[in-house]
């Protein structure tokens, strides 16, 4: 185009009208039916997949494919169609009789089939009459059912039901994943049928590791029947190292060492090693290390913690040493029951004597449906869990439960600066306890409750946080908050608005809180804090 300057022209065409091709015996009317997009007005995408889901998803047709074709003044939707075939030539029938099927009883299905002409019927006679099982089947959750003629004996017509039975599952490519892994932790076997749900499930399963940017399950009918292709995208970086070490002619070697790797060659396992020397106030020794198993025969999580940590005192410092052992037990899809066994002692210095000993065990059921580790747009996220210590061993004694709920809603912005991906969290907690030493009592303020509040103890609060998230890159977010936070025990109330950005790259995540809480005069000046790990 000759000049300086290039036009581009945007036109928002309207849809003139639908056209189908591949119909042999299903009248037009019965794809028309299925379509929700308007004529005379510019269609939505949403409109169009919605459309497709019901073309696809109908005894009717066997696949689906609709392509736009301009016209003078606007657009026609070609709606390319195939036919189920289950009848290839009209003949008289006296039934139906259903084969194959072994998830749903026969015996349920039968009294949903249609009737048939008394003359002689048609493919679609039959379609017709099997609609109903159709949509029970897929309502039950058997979303790759499939219907194949069986031949004709007697002038009944048998029909092979396929419920969606996995024939074989296919990991493509050559990922660093074990398959084994994969596997284990998507809990889907040849042999067993393919629901909705554990559809859904596994794919969450698999991107909940952290391992994945993204999880791809294409179920597909083959001629040894329903193959899952499953096709993951590993991070590139699932491991960090670092730290600085000096010399101090007082302390001697000094400075903080920190390493981790996940997916440790492949095998679905975590490790984590820190260990700090001098850096502290105390400047004592600190370390911690940490293991995560993700794909145990029978459990969905193997963990163990050893850490040592120190925390100063007017006249001292308190180390505490000690260990912690978790099995999570599936017990339905997104469903676990957990377990914990916790043991600790803390010893005062430089007078080196002991505190009482402190053992205690957690039991607990956790549910986890979010889509996406990195940013949630859609799914639950809770958990229920009782802790007791002492009784069964020496040492403290005190008893707590402790509830959490996370609800996701995605929001879709359009806006003339481009389209957003944003999502609404909210998470509610409660947490109470009963003879809580000090030491194990609740924070009320902070990093992990009311963002830039003091922290205050109490053995009993709740907690309300709202965020409103955006994704502006990949890896990279911004949140606008509000905390709520209650002291149950002293009727104290505090609360926080702000901002948050966090960013999650290399395997490494870290966020910066920007907040302004109500529990300190107002200054337009906001109160920083930094941490490694998300709020929820």
């Amino acid at each position: 185009i000759p000049g300086e300057e290039l036009i581009i022209e945007i036109q928002e065409l309207p849809v003139l009208g639908h056209r189908f091709s591949g119909l042999s015996t299903v009248p037009e009317q019965v794809p028309q039916e299925m379509i929700t997009v308007p004529t005379g007005q510019v269609g939505r995408y949403s409109q169009i997949q919605a459309s497709f889901r019901r073309l696809s998803s109908s005894i009717y047709f066997t696949a689906v494919n609709v392509v736009p074709e301009l016209d003078a003044g606007g657009v026609w939707l070609h709606w390319e169609l195939e036919e189920r075939v289950l009848l290839p030539s009209p003949q008289e029938l006296r039934g139906i009789e259903l084969v194959g099927e072994e998830a749903v009883p026969v015996g349920r299905l039968t009294p949903l089939l249609g009737p048939l002409p008394s003359g002689p019927a048609t493919n679609y006679d039959v379609l017709r009459a099997l609609e109903e099982v159709n949509r029970y089947l897929r309502r039950e959750g058997y979303f790759m059912v499939d219907f194949r003629p069986a031949g004709v004996e007697a002038g009944i017509l048998k029909v092979e039901v396929r419920e969606g039975k996995i024939a074989r599952i296919v990991i493509q490519g050559t990922p660093t994943t074990q398959a084994r892994v994969i596997r284990r932790v998507m809990d889907l076997r040849e042999g067993e049928f393919l629901t909705e749900a554990r559809f859904s499930a596994a794919r969450q399963a698999l991107m909940a590791l952290g391992y994945f940017s993204d999880v791809t399950l294409t179920p597909a009918w083959e001629e040894e029947g329903l193959v899952l292709s499953v096709e993951v995208h590993e991070l590139k970086k699932l491991g960090r190292i670092g730290g600085s070490m000096a010399f101090s002619p007082q302390e001697g070697l000094v400075g903080n060492l920190e390493y981790s790797q996940k997916n440790l060659f492949g095998t679905g396992q975590d490790v984590s090693l820190t260990l700090s020397k001098g850096v502290s106030e105390t400047g004592s020794t600190t370390w911690t290390l940490g293991y995560k198993g993700h794909a145990f025969p029978v459990y969905d999580l193997v963990a163990l913690d050893l850490y040592r940590k120190t925390a100063p005192l007017e006249d001292g410092s308190k180390v505490t040493l000690g260990g912690s052992f978790t099995l999570a037990y599936p017990l339905d899809l997104y469903l676990d029951l957990k377990l914990r066994l916790t043991s600790e002692q803390s010893f005062y210095l430089p007078t080196g004597g002991p505190s009482e000993p402190r053992t205690a065990l957690t039991v607990g059921v956790s549910y986890d449906s979010r889509d996406n580790p990195f940013f949630t747009r859609t799914g639950y996220a809770g958990f229920l869990s009782l802790e007791k210590a002492g009784t069964f061993a020496p040492g403290v004694e005190y008893f707590s439960v402790e509830a959490q709920l996370i609800r996701f809603w995605p929001i879709d912005l359009y806006t003339p600066w481009g389209n957003w991906r944003a999502a609404f969290a909210q998470r509610t907690m409660l947490k109470l306890g009963w003879d809580l030493p000090a030491e194990y009592q609740y924070e009320l303020g902070g990093l992990y409750s009311v963002r830039g509040a003091d922290a205050s103890l109490t053995d009993r609060l709740g907690l309300l946080n709202t965020e409103l998230r955006f994704e502006l890159a990949d890896g990279l977010s911004l949140a606008l908050f509000g905390d709520l936070g209650v002291d149950l025990s002293q009727a104290v109330v505090k609360g926080s608005v702000g901002l948050e950005i966090a960013v999650h790259l290399g395997g490494m995540f870290f966020r910066i809180d920007i907040a302004w809480p109500s529990d300190r005069p107002w200054t337009w000046v906001p109160a920083f804090e930094f941490d490694m790990a998300p709020m929820f």
